[in-house]
């Protein structure tokens, strides 16, 4: 198994997830009209979701040896 390649694979993964997990909340906020309710919960339920899967690769990622770099700012930590 080449663990570099898993690690990428992993990290695009979280990545991906968590832009998920962003639609979802914003679908969830800007949803109108007669079936809002239904289908607001359903985009946070999905939101919520995305960040459970986000979670879980973050798990196999460092079980790996990786970590996830921050995207949102500079990362200060002894890596």
């Amino acid at each position: 198994m080449d663990t570099t390649r898993v690690i990428e694979g992993l990290n695009k993964a979280i990545a991906l997830e968590h832009a998920a997990s962003l639609q979802y909340k914003q679908h969830a906020l800007l949803v109108r009209g007669l079936w809002r309710k239904v289908f607001s919960g359903f985009f946070s339920d999905e939101s919520r979701s995305a960040l459970q899967h986000a979670q879980k690769f973050g798990q196999k990622l460092v079980a790996l040896g990786g970590y996830q770099p921050s995207r949102s700012g500079p990362r200060f930590d002894n890596h």
